[in-house]
């Protein structure tokens, strides 16, 4: 059994303390789940957010283009309480069909996305589960490019998908 609490939370925070925190809301509904349920043995698949303002004592350097579901990138400041056995982490990623990104129009891409991956989500694989939970577009031309270095990354990195 597996919990998702909110698909693409985009319109959200994160770290500031305030009411459209994410991570504050994921925390919360965790730990009350966790206390009315000690037995409860499912997971937390918990997805990023969009672009959001850098929370205070936060000082990541954010990269560009982050799809809705797709910025976790506070979690390197501001991590989650949610218990590391029962976390994965569910980020959303697309290609240029779905919206022309800047990254798309790089020189080098394909080769300059497990940067820009690495920088969104991709950090957290080194000590935790993540699976790419919506990822894809039509199979062809520049999105193909896109998801053939994609699976690359995830085999890569040890990443699952659905």
């Amino acid at each position: 059994m597996g919990v998702d609490f909110i698909n693409e939370a985009y319109s959200t925070t994160w770290g500031t303390n305030v009411a459209t925190d994410w991570d504050g809301y994921v925390n919360r509904q965790a730990a009350d789940i966790l206390s009315r349920h000690p037995d409860f043995k499912g997971l937390f698949w918990i997805e990023g957010i969009a672009d959001a303002p850098n929370p205070a004592g936060c000082n990541v350097q954010q990269t560009p283009g982050h799809w809705w579901g797709g910025n976790l990138e506070f979690a390197r400041c501001k991590p989650l309480t949610v218990p590391a056995d029962r976390l994965v982490w569910a980020p959303h990623t697309y290609g240029p069909s779905l919206y022309p990104q800047s990254y798309f129009n790089d020189p080098s891409y394909p080769n300059n996305m497990p940067a820009i991956w690495d920088a969104h989500f991709g950090f957290l694989a080194s000590t935790q589960p993540v699976v790419i939970s919506e990822w894809g577009g039509m199979y062809q031309g520049a999105t193909k490019v896109f998801q053939d270095a994609l699976a690359r990354y995830m085999a890569s990195k040890k990443m699952g998908s659905f």
